[in-house]
């Protein structure tokens, strides 16, 4: 999967309640699709990543706010890993620096 590419496996609607003292709670309410979340990685604590965005605007048929993907988020040590290292030129001496 490309680094910028998404596995959507649901979508949310925002929720808000007001009570009666005056204030307000936001929650999400999430649809999954439990055969995509089925295909989805699990983790050594048998977890699957997953993330929530906000919709620049709301769908039009269901009204969905949110999305909920695959989380494919790596640590910069994990990419690093991955890279293969650059190498430098053994033979550099003090005149090749710029100042």
């Amino acid at each position: 999967m490309e680094k910028n590419e998404k596995n959507y496996v649901g979508k949310g609607w925002e929720r808000t309640l007001k009570l009666k003292d005056g204030n307000t709670i936001t929650s999400l309410a999430l649809s999954l699709k439990i055969d995509d979340l089925n295909k989805l990685p699990v983790n050594e604590y048998g977890d699957i990543k997953l993330i929530v965005g906000k919709r620049r605007s709301a769908d039009e048929k269901s009204k969905a706010t949110h999305w909920v993907a695959q989380d494919n988020y790596k640590k910069a040590e994990e990419t690093k890993a991955e890279k293969p290292e650059e190498t430098t030129k053994a033979d550099s001496t003090k005149d090749d620096l710029p100042f």
